[in-house]
């Protein structure tokens, strides 16, 4: 195999990984309890392991092609400041500095996981290159969200095999918490809406996101989260703010 295949095939992997990470993450939770930590921890690790295959492919790709190529430098350096304050104050001045290097056991969000976010979100800037890889992240998350909304139907209807402290009848699938099911909810709802009219190009596949938005607002309804909803108003009056601004801009033109 020569060189430009081998980063050919290096590509089609980084670019695989990051679609596993938006598709997995969400999805994937202990089935069997195998951790004491049944959500938290288990979706921590698959993101950390895919984000280090990604960074050794990239590694990988950049000896072969003999050059480091920086993408939106100034934004790697502003966020990299932020981050570098923040494991600062974080270590320094913590009164449990183990724990906010580390994070407990339950929701795993220190220091540790914090870089790991910053790299996946710097990696991410620096791939995305073109429109066919947006739609295919599009694709991703909302293939994602279908499996995570059937489980809480499947939750909400009596269906689910797995039998869950009680919660009040809300639902909350594979993220555990209510709370944590609704804020991914009304991040991928509007993702979702931006599809069915700017992305699908087939009316099979417009159906099908039409069924997938019914089964996410119907997944939102069950979560009864008041803090969910009120981050899904607030984006549908800031969307639609924008949409009427670039609308009244273009009809000036």
């Amino acid at each position: 195999m020569n060189k430009d295949k081998l980063i050919k095939c290096l590509d089609q992997g980084i670019n695989w990984l990051f679609l596993g990470i938006i598709f997995l993450v969400p999805v994937y939770f202990a089935y069997w309890q195998e951790t004491f930590n049944v959500f938290d921890i288990n979706k921590v690790t698959v993101a950390r392991i895919l984000i280090s295959f990604i960074l050794i492919l990239w590694m990988i790709k950049a000896i072969l092609e003999e050059k480091i190529m920086y993408y939106r430098r100034s934004l790697l350096i502003f966020s990299g400041l932020i981050l570098l304050i923040y494991i600062f104050n974080g270590l320094i001045f913590s009164i449990k500095p183990q724990m906010s290097l580390w994070g407990n056991y339950e929701r795993q969000q220190g220091v540790y996981s914090l870089l790991y976010y910053w790299l996946f979100f710097v990696l991410l800037i620096a791939w995305l290159r073109n429109w066919k890889q947006v739609k295919q992240f599009l694709g991703a998350i909302v293939a994602g969200s279908f499996f995570v909304c059937l489980y809480g139907l499947a939750q909400r209807f009596g269906l689910d095999p797995l039998s869950w402290a009680k919660n009040e009848g809300r639902i909350f699938a594979t993220l555990g918490q209510p709370n944590f099911l609704g804020h991914y909810l009304v991040i991928v709802i509007p993702l979702t809406i931006y599809s069915i009219f700017f992305v699908a190009n087939k009316k099979w596949l417009k159906f099908l996101l039409v069924l997938f938005l019914i089964m996410q607002g119907t997944c939102l309804l069950f979560t009864y989260s008041r803090s969910a909803w009120l981050g899904f108003g607030a984006s549908f009056i800031v969307s639609l703010a924008l949409w009427s601004w670039f609308r009244r801009k273009k009809l000036l033109f």
